[in-house]
């Protein structure tokens, strides 16, 4: 029985990833991965740090006085810069193809490939930098397949015309 048990949960898990799998290869499942991955991205820059340097100034008012020089390390931290580049490419991208996925779901049109690429490499290029507070590998990790999905769409799109 623990076999046959083990076996049925791995079946499930395969299962599932498979799901997964074939659910990014669609037009609108990458387009709310791509939005969800840009909100994820907007959150953590903001809750991590936009909230401290923007309250910054108004921390006197309530706690009495404030560390400027504290603010200025965190700006020029190798770590907020790092985090704050990731998230401003990822917002260079994430609206383009988002609006790219859209159209090709209303259009009724596929790019499995372009479409799992979208799909992944945001967060590829977001999340491995932002976690391990470095550029390399996650740079090129994400952006070329950010490119190559850029171009699929486009060719998907012009199918569509």
């Amino acid at each position: 029985p623990v076999g046959v048990c083990t076996r049925s949960i791995g079946d499930k898990l395969q299962g599932s990833v498979m799901s997964f799998a074939t659910a990014i290869s669609k037009p609108g499942f990458a387009a709310v991965c791509v939005l969800a991955n840009t909100l994820a991205a907007k959150m953590t820059m903001t809750l991590g740090y936009r909230l401290y340097l923007l309250l910054g100034p108004l921390l006197p008012q309530v706690f009495g006085k404030v560390d400027k020089e504290a603010i200025k390390r965190c700006k020029d931290s190798p770590r907020f810069k790092n985090m704050s580049s990731a998230q401003l490419n990822e917002a260079e991208y994430a609206p383009a193809l988002a609006a790219m996925l859209l159209y090709l779901q209303v259009k009724g049109a596929e790019a499995p490939m372009g479409c799992t690429l979208a799909a992944i490499s945001g967060p590829i290029y977001f999340w491995g930098r932002t976690l391990t507070g470095m550029a390399l590998p996650f740079t090129p990790m994400g952006a070329g397949p950010r490119y190559l999905a850029f171009g699929l769409l486009i060719a998907a799109i012009y199918e569509t015309l």
